[in-house]
């Protein structure tokens, strides 16, 4: 009734309560139908009122105050609040079937994409929060990791009453809270590496590291927080057996197991003691004044020392 007695602040005040803009009359007619209707009727009155051809152009190409027109306003008003523009009326009717202007039929599409693109980046950010609140007391987000199934579905405060994980009903043996990127300390740990399980990364630091910071194992690929909150994650669980050697039968396998053992410590040490302890793979070549070193391509990223955790004041590049 609104749109059929052009009342634009009605319209207005009725789409900003949410009102279905979609409802049809008993012809099929939407609002969008009606809307588009009174706008090509008043098109063809002023058509009726101008005698000359150039004024009947006008019509078409004055833009001035083309948005302010009642009709105008209502459409884009209905269509930004999500009207469809594929709805048919009982005489098989779309709404720009109804609407000979090409003008408005442009700019009612472009606000349509708008409020389709709009609608969905509100529907995945309200996913995205369902997916980070904590499963048992909703207030808060999840931080902890319960190992060894590596879901993530409770905040700290909860997880000590949690005795099986609320996703995969696996027994929990360890809950591990999650803390700051350990690299940049600006965010907090989004990113797990696998096989090993540790989660010390945001998303945007995980790409620099080739080992794991903290067990240097070498990093086959990576699980995303959103993937450690779902319950599809069966993959994710930290199989120990992957990373334990085979035990010995001999003593001259025992022995050699221990030297090889004890060169594999020593070759560490030494790459430790040479290469960035960030990516594990280019050598030192920039320290910072507590005497820690990283390559030049990390320590460009980082703002604290990722060893004492010191805010890093100046660098100096090392030439050989």
């Amino acid at each position: 009734l609104a749109v059929g007695r052009q009342h634009l602040q009605i319209v207005t005040l009725l789409c900003s309560k949410d009102a279905n803009v979609n409802l049809v009359d008993k012809d099929g007619d939407t609002c969008l139908h009606e809307a588009l209707r009174h706008h090509t009727l008043s098109q063809l009155k002023q058509l009726q009122d101008v005698g000359d051809s150039g004024r009947l152009m006008n019509i078409f190409t004055n833009s001035n105050g083309y948005e302010k027109r009642p009709s105008v306003a209502i459409a884009c008003t209905l269509v930004m609040h999500g009207a469809d523009l594929s709805a048919r009326n009982k005489k098989n009717q779309k709404p720009f079937d109804l609407c000979p202007d090409p003008h408005l039929c442009r700019m009612l599409t472009q606000k349509y994409i708008e409020y389709n693109r709009e609608h969905n980046n509100d529907q995945q950010l309200s996913q995205n929060s369902s997916l980070t609140e904590c499963l048992v007391c909703s207030d808060n987000e999840r931080d902890t990791l319960f190992q060894p199934c590596s879901h993530v579905v409770t905040c700290h405060l909860c997880a000590s009453r949690v005795k099986k994980c609320l996703l995969c009903k696996e027994n929990i043996q360890t809950r591990i809270q999650i803390e700051q990127c350990k690299i940049c300390s600006q965010r907090r740990a989004s990113v797990m590496y696998k096989p090993c399980g540790h989660l010390i990364a945001c998303e945007e630091c995980a790409g620099l590291m080739e080992k794991c910071f903290v067990c240097r194992v070498a990093i086959d690929s990576i699980v995303s927080f959103n993937e450690l909150c779902c319950r599809n994650n069966d993959n994710l669980s930290i199989k120990s057996e992957t990373l334990t050697p085979p035990i010995p039968t001999s003593s001259n396998d025992v022995s050699d197991a221990v030297a090889l053992a004890r060169l594999q410590q020593q070759l560490q040490e030494i790459r430790e003691q040479v290469h960035c302890p960030i990516c594990m793979d280019r050598l030192k070549n920039m320290v910072f004044l507590c005497g820690h070193g990283v390559c030049q391509s990390c320590g460009d990223r980082v703002q604290e020392c990722p060893i004492c955790r010191k805010p890093i004041e100046k660098s100096i590049i090392l030439y050989t």
